[in-house]
């Protein structure tokens, strides 16, 4: 009962604050629309905020995408590993390198079409669309050598 006199004489003090300098301002600061349609009085504006303080309170709800680890390997038109090959997601910072097995892991956003992009040194560059979620796990790319004529 005495946290309520407290809230309510507060609330009545900061009311009265708020009004008088409203009144003392400049006549261009004041405005003519009222706050409120009809005059509440102390009683019911406490009522009011306790009222809405006592309802129960929706949790916030937060959604974190996690990335997808696309694993794969590249191998050249003669079927054997390519180490050092690098693969990046187009348009993204994501990139990774071929180990000496010509394998790779890559971290993938979980929403939304994504193209990979696949290249080495002396080899044509290939690119391959998926779509996140629902690809393979093992994306498999063959690395053609350039036409140097």
């Amino acid at each position: 009962m005495q946290l309520l006199r407290a809230l309510t004489s507060t609330l009545a003090l900061v009311l009265l604050v708020l009004t008088s300098a409203t009144a003392n301002s400049s006549p261009v600061a004041v405005s003519t629309t009222p706050i409120v349609s009809k005059p509440v009085g102390i009683r019911q504006l406490a009522r009011n905020v306790f009222r809405r303080a006592a309802q129960p309170r929706r949790a916030a709800t937060a959604y974190f995408e996690t990335p997808i680890t696309l694993t794969g390997s590249v191998v050249g038109a003669d079927g054997q590993p390519l180490a050092g090959a690098t693969i990046w997601l187009e348009g993204g910072e994501a990139c990774a390198r071929t180990n000496e097995k010509g394998d790779f892991a890559l971290l993938l956003p979980t929403s939304g079409p994504v193209s990979l992009i696949c290249t080495a040194q002396g080899c044509r560059q290939q690119g391959m669309q998926l779509s996140t979620g629902h690809q393979p796990n093992d994306i498999y790319f063959v690395l053609r050598p350039t036409d140097n004529q």
